[in-house]
């Protein structure tokens, strides 16, 4: 408890501000507020605007158009960084309703995502923005960072799904001095939450395709309630359940959204989201090439108790919830935002010892030449995480404007796991190295996150803003260990990792088509709780991950077409790489990098609700020392797509290209470029029935051309360092119904 006490206490000092700042303010002159943040153009729709004068409230998952239709890219005139803001239309007509936010962000230039299952069931095995790796980028929900308390990581079937988002925007940069997270230099998956409607309204859709699957949802919307000072709200339930495309990996989730909003008088506004989830999944671990060949792509896990990949030792439950409660004023010189928040994540893992059939049978506790399944489980490994961020900005006339605010978490992990005997119905196993002791590791752990910054925008000249700032960082990372992880020994210890970052920016507006951006950015990452897995983590000196920053691009939309380049150059020090081997993974320190490239994007509108869409990237990460490319980068993607929505109708066609890379370090693990092919058809009936407004027919497949070719390294076997395969998941289609009352 005394550990939360800083925290509770700037919770307080927050509030007690707030309520003295909106008391010291009431007396500013005050204006109306319109609810479309597109008439205060920001660079990041989870973020405050960028302009000085603010005169709309930044409401999270308000809808926005583009003279491209539906297609993923919008052009922000005030931009500073590349950015794809791939919108509600897009995610709800050309992409499979159970896709999850990593899928949906794989559209972008330079993201790779690779799926292990049908969309959204399985987690993304990789994710990756520019050869960055998850742990490496931010991610954030209406503008709050989260992730895992030990490696920075995401969940991406946890937490949210598409029907909870209006928008998913991936931010190709560092951001400003302003854009809070532990890694933001390599880039930010900004989720924005479903927009409220001013109308009330209920929608149902049912969902059924190939591998038993099966999605249903439901979202009920109050409109604006003007006996209540004209709040809305949104309540959302989906269900989803699979067999998976790998034989016994199936998945079965259910999840709740609630989002709420009102305005206090002219200048004020509240606003209240709750996200829950809870999921049931059975991961496989990939296939070794004999495995390839005996069993072919589909094989994951199998029905017999005497196998250690049996799906009845084999199986994850998870927990999630999200919540925070925002408030906003906003004068025409001044704004004030604050969200207090708090996430959840509970993981209670089953697994047998090695799902490659490497490792023979054969426990302790089971005695001499015994044939027993041995196992591990995690009895249990959650976080709660409290957090606060806080911002304020204002105007000081023709000179420009000013930010400063402050990110404030506190989460707290509690984790073990014991070795087990299956056949014995799960019984703890003596371990190998400790005769008599079963715990593999039992520890609590914690961070304390506090991230003040202080921006100034000036503008020299007219249409061209200059935005120094600065932020400071630190990091608290403490263990209380009885039994340590790896070393299996007690460990009480804890340190601090802080720094001081800057970051310069600068936005033109040549005319009212062309706009152009040249950024500089220092990045930093706290080193990861694996760090600490060692007798005396004080005797070997771990270096936080450091970068240098440096980009520049231009943007044009006019009439029908829009469109987008940009080149960058980052110099990383000390990045931290890593390798799955059987359920470990473990992480090394890579060096020196340099990440550069280029990219672009565009779309026209050709007429008649058609428009075409492409983007690209030419990718290059590579270690300083040996010149070899960095695990997991691939040289080059691509996206093109064909996107037609006209009156009732509406197709899509789209496909992204990634390309070649090296699952390991050494050039090894040759992995070659892939293609996937998403394709959608509905129709849509206004008023087929009484008391029906809308009823919507939509057939979406996924790997229309069903490529299963590998795309993926796994990981090694446990005892030969085998590698194993992920491969491209079989094509999977749905066929959705809604209605909308």
């Amino acid at each position: 408890m005394n550990s939360l006490t800083p925290l509770l206490r700037h919770s307080i000092g927050s509030s007690v501000c707030a309520a003295v700042a909106i008391f010291a303010l009431a007396s500013q002159p005050s204006i109306a507020f319109a609810d479309d943040p597109a008439t205060a153009p920001s660079s990041d729709p989870a973020q405050p605007s960028k302009a000085v004068v603010m005169p709309a409230f930044t409401v999270e998952g308000e809808s926005w158009s583009s003279p491209t239709g539906f297609a993923p890219i919008k052009i922000q005139p005030a931009a500073i960084e590349p950015q794809s803001t791939i919108g509600r239309d897009f995610i709800a007509n050309a992409l499979p309703q159970t896709d999850d936010f990593t899928q949906i962000a794989n559209f972008a230039p330079s993201v790779m995502v690779v799926p292990t299952g049908v969309p959204g069931a399985q987690e993304s095995f990789t994710a990756a923005i520019r050869g960055f790796q998850d742990g490496q980028y931010n991610v954030t929900f209406d503008g709050i960072p989260f992730g895992d308390t030990n490696d920075f990581t995401h969940h991406s079937n946890n937490y949210f799904t598409s029907q909870m988002l209006e928008t998913v925007v991936v931010d190709r940069g560092p951001g400003t001095a302003a854009t809070q997270g532990h890694a933001t230099f390599g880039g930010t998956i900004a989720l924005v939450s479903r927009a409220l409607s001013d109308v009330p309204g209920a929608t149902f859709s049912q969902a059924f395709g190939n591998f038993n699957t099966s999605a249903t949802t439901a979202t009920f919307s109050t409109g604006r309630l003007s006996t209540f000072g004209d709040a809305r709200a949104t309540f959302g339930w989906d269900h989803m359940e699979t067999d998976g495309y790998q034989s016994y990996a199936g998945t079965r989730r259910t999840d709740y959204f609630f989002k709420f909003d009102r305005h206090l008088g002219a200048s004020n506004l509240i606003t209240f989201v709750l996200t829950k989830s809870d999921l049931l999944m059975h991961p496989t671990a990939g296939l070794t090439l004999a495995q390839l060949q005996q069993y072919g792509p589909t094989y994951g896990l199998n029905n017999d108790p005497k196998s250690q990949a049996y799906v009845g030792y084999n199986y994850v439950p998870k927990a999630t919830d999200f919540e925070y409660v925002g408030f906003q004023h906003r004068t025409e010189h001044f704004h004030f935002t604050d969200k207090v928040y708090s996430y959840h994540y509970d993981n209670l893992t089953r697994t047998g010892m090695d799902l490659s059939g490497e490792t023979p049978n054969g426990t302790t506790i089971g005695g001499p030449g015994n044939q027993d399944v041995p196992g591990q489980i995690q009895p249990y490994n959650g976080y709660r995480a409290w957090g606060n961020i806080l911002r304020l900005g204002g105007d000081v006339g023709a000179l420009g404007g000013w930010k400063a605010g402050l990110w404030s978490e506190y989460q707290k992990n509690t984790r073990y796991g014991h070795n087990v005997d299956w056949t014995l119905g799960g019984a703890y196993d003596e371990l190998p190295s400790t005769p008599g002791a079963s715990l593999n590791y039992f520890m609590k752990n914690s961070i304390t996150t506090w991230q003040p910054y202080a921006e100034f925008d000036w503008k020299p000249l007219p249409g061209m803003t200059v935005e120094p700032g600065v932020k400071f960082i630190s990091l608290r990372r403490q263990i209380a260990a009885p039994v340590n992880q790896k070393t299996q020994l007690p460990l009480y210890y804890s340190k601090v990792y802080s720094t001081t970052d800057p970051s310069v920016s600068v936005n033109e507006r040549i005319n009212s088509s062309w706009s152009a951006y040249a950024q500089f950015a220092k990045g930093y990452l706290a080193p990861n709780l694996n760090f600490f897995y060692a007798t005396d983590p004080s005797a070997s000196h771990v270096d936080p991950q450091e970068t240098t920053n440096y980009q520049a691009g231009a943007g044009y939309e006019h009439g029908p077409v829009t469109f987008s380049f940009d080149g960058y150059y980052i110099d990383f020090n000390n990045e931290v790489g890593k390798r799955k081997i059987g359920n470990n993974t473990i992480f090394f320190n890579q060096g020196g990098t340099t990440y550069k490239g280029v990219e672009a994007e565009g779309a026209v509108s050709v007429g008649k609700g058609l428009s075409l869409y492409a983007n690209g990237s030419i990718n290059s990460a590579t270690d300083k020392q040996s010149g070899d490319p960095v695990p997991e980068s691939p040289k080059d993607t691509a996206a093109v797509g064909l996107l037609y929505h006209f009156h009732a109708a509406l197709a899509t066609f789209v496909t992204k290209y990634v390309g070649s890379r090296y699952g390991d370090t050494g050039r090894s693990i040759p992995l070659s470029g892939y293609a996937t092919t998403t394709a959608s058809i509905g129709y849509s009936f206004e008023h087929p029935f009484p008391h029906i407004e809308e009823l919507k027919v939509r057939l979406s497949v996924d790997n229309l051309f069903n490529s299963t070719k590998i795309d993926d390294l796994a990981g090694y076997t446990p005892v030969s360092n085998t590698p194993m395969y992920w491969t491209i998941p079989n094509r999977s289609y749905l066929l959705t119904v809604s209605v909308a009352l």
